[in-house]
């Protein structure tokens, strides 16, 4: 399987997965220190990048087989599903690099910036280990990946969905858009989000920090309780207060979403009321490969990672390199 100036299979797969976990210098001191070989670092990139690509190509031919969730046919493929699915979606930053080709001054052509990648997780409500997937572009896209690891854990139209957030509109709109023929689907806000909300508001009411702390086990008691409205009358003093005010903040992120804090329900269920699956996600899928020390990345370069990287932690490694 070796041709001249070429890389074998099995070779390619070894250097991928050395550059899956490590930067790509690293991943050249890897392949010398395991198999004694000098390898360039550009081969190294170019071929983790190439594989990374493909894997990137594999999951939007899953996601575009995903055409109209209201169609009879995908009716007729979802009939019947687990019963109970959590989803949980947040997005992170990570470093990118844009090129303006307008500038004539190659020192300026590139602006080094943070854009969002989006992580998308589902899984059975007693199970451990969920599915994921992770994207750069848009919110549209994004709701789709969701669908997507939401239909690899058995989504079916009797299933009930359980999702949980930081209150984004976008995330509710994917929700409907994307959920829309599911039999139930319940949107909740991550209530470690909504702590720093109280938290930071209970700072306007006192400057007494054990009051603070009493003041948030309080309203965390109410908010669990179902006693949603008694929480709110203690920001409604602020509700018209100047906009630097985080008590008015508060008010208002709580009224606007009067249908996110159903955690009674929630834990009555054993569902999760906190969105730690997407946050040690984040940690673990994205930023230990991603955010190294010095990796910058070019978007398309970047999605092509997370589809590599999404592709191992849903033990569809194997499955890849099968198809080869």
């Amino acid at each position: 399987g070796v041709s001249c100036n070429s890389y074998s299979e099995p070779l390619q797969r070894r250097l991928t997965d050395f550059a899956a976990d490590n930067s790509f210098g690293n991943a050249v001191k890897k392949a010398k220190e395991h198999y004694g070989i000098d390898v360039p670092v550009s081969s190294i990139r170019n071929i983790t990048i190439s594989h990374a690509t493909n894997m990137l190509q594999d999951s939007i031919k899953e996601i575009k087989a995903i055409k109209d969730i209201y169609g009879k046919r995908h009716r007729v493929r979802l009939k019947t599903g687990a019963k109970q699915i959590i989803t949980e979606t947040d997005g992170c930053m990570i470093p990118v690099v844009e090129i303006n080709k307008n500038v004539k001054d190659k020192r300026k052509k590139k602006a080094l910036v943070y854009k969002e990648a989006r992580l998308c997780l589902s899984y059975a409500a007693g199970h451990v280990s969920p599915i994921f997937a992770a994207t750069m572009e848009n919110t549209n896209t994004t709701g789709k990946y969701l669908r997507l690891t939401a239909e690899k854990i058995g989504l079916g139209l009797n299933s009930h969905v359980h999702a949980v957030g930081d209150g984004a509109q976008w995330i509710v709109n994917q929700l409907g858009d994307k959920f829309g023929d599911i039999d139930k689907v319940n949107y909740i806000i991550d209530l470690y989000h909504m702590s720093e909300y109280l938290s930071a508001a209970n700072a306007v009411i006192t400057t007494d920090e054990k009051k603070q702390k009493y003041l948030i086990k309080r309203q965390t008691k109410l908010l669990k309780n179902d006693e949603y409205q008694k929480v709110l009358s203690y920001f409604e003093g602020y509700k018209d207060a100047d906009n630097d005010n985080p008590a008015m903040h508060c008010y208002r992120y709580m009224i606007n979403r009067p249908e996110q804090f159903n955690y009674k329900e929630a834990i009555e269920h054993e569902l999760p009321i906190g969105s730690g699956k997407v946050e040690g996600g984040h940690r673990h899928v994205i930023q230990s490969r991603l955010k190294i020390s010095g990796a910058w990345w070019l978007k398309g370069n970047a999605n092509a990672m997370l589809a590599l990287r999404t592709t191992r932690a849903n033990n569809e490694w194997d499955v890849y390199w099968g198809k080869l």
